[in-house]
């Protein structure tokens, strides 16, 4: 015996294939990123803001995607630095760092972890995470 389909049924999954095949495919948002950082601006008291390009994992080895996504972003670590008292990163105070060290930037072509990030009025930006260097010689 052969099943008989109902023709609505039939013309309903035309539409469907149809709808399916128009359609671009959807990518799953975008929790985490490589990035490579490609030049920094300085906007006060050790922070700074960060361009970026977006790059990817070949075997071993990390190189920038081309074509990719590229932005600007802010270190999470750098936010809380400030002028005075004087704290850079997660606590450390310039008190407490010997002399002739002071805090870094990101150095352009360091690999870093960004996440997507929105603003106080909706915009987009992107946070890097990382923990601030402090570097000198005594």
């Amino acid at each position: 015996m052969v099943a008989v389909k109902d023709a609505k049924n039939i013309a309903r999954q035309a539409l469907d294939v149809d709808r399916v095949r128009r359609t671009p495919s959807q990518f799953p948002p975008v929790q985490f990123m490589l990035a490579s950082i490609t030049s920094a601006t300085l906007i006060a008291n050790y922070r700074y803001e960060y361009t970026w390009a977006e790059a990817w994992m070949t075997s071993t080895n990390a190189g920038n995607k081309s074509p990719g996504l590229a932005g600007v972003a802010y270190s999470v670590s750098e936010l809380t630095n400030t002028a005075t008292p004087t704290t850079y990163s997660y606590g450390v105070t310039s008190a407490s760092l010997p002399v002739g060290f002071i805090p870094v930037r990101i150095p352009t072509g360091t690999y870093v972890m960004l996440v997507p990030h929105r603003k106080s009025n909706g915009e987009l930006t992107w946070l890097i995470i990382n923990t601030q260097a402090l570097d000198g010689s005594c």
